[in-house]
């Protein structure tokens, strides 16, 4: 037997459920859906374009803004910056944190886009922050990839309320720059992870002068 479940087109992590012949709108638990039916998690495209709208804010007031070179420090531990792995300039290199030793490849230009989002550039490999293989996924590879700023390299930079940023994927907001096993140190690297407010997906943005 197949069953399908019937999910809403507004905000997919609640569906119709039958309990006691009665047909109701539940939350779904949606770690256990991807799991399971192979659904993929999202945000409605209200909240989507909220946090556009509010990046827009965000730009207006002066922070990341086209050509910024900013530095993104880990708000577990603000002495790690997200980085160009070992200085890498292939494409494909995995991006990761290190401590703050001043090199360009901790230093990213801002590209930011008329909807609200941003794209980065690394200063040491000329390459963009990016979704490998144009998927924003649990657990999907963050890189620097060559381009000019496409969807996949474009991110929306959510402020939460001590002031940190958040990474959104453009692809996907429900995905964000995560650091991975919720540690900062040396070489960890950076992934695509569903956001759950955990201080390892906060970045806190400082703008070089």
């Amino acid at each position: 037997n197949e069953s399908i479940t019937l999910h809403s087109a507004v905000d997919p992590t609640y569906a119709l459920v039958l309990a006691n012949n009665d047909v109701n709108v539940t939350s779904i638990n949606i770690d256990d859906i991807a799991q399971h039916i192979g659904f993929v998690p999202t945000v409605s495209p209200s909240q989507k374009a909220q946090w556009l709208q509010d990046a827009q804010t965000i730009e207006s007031e002066g922070t990341l803004k086209t050509g910024q070179d900013v530095t993104f420090h880990s708000e577990l531990n603000q002495n790690y910056l997200l980085e160009d792995k070992w200085a890498s300039m292939d494409p494909g290199a995995i991006v990761d944190i290190y401590q703050d030793n001043g090199t360009i490849g901790q230093t990213w230009t801002v590209l930011d886009h008329s909807d609200g989002s941003i794209s980065l550039l690394n200063n040491q490999s000329g390459e963009w922050l990016d979704n490998l293989h144009y998927v924003a996924g649990q657990g999907t590879a963050i890189v620097q990839w060559p381009g000019d700023g496409r969807v996949d390299q474009q991110w929306i930079p959510v402020i939460n309320n001590d002031e940190s940023i958040t990474l959104h994927s453009w692809l996907n907001p429900y995905y964000v720059v995560d650091l991975t096993s919720n540690t900062a140190r040396d070489y960890n690297i950076v992934q695509s992870q569903g956001q759950d407010g955990n201080t390892s997906q906060n970045w806190v943005v400082n703008i070089q002068h």
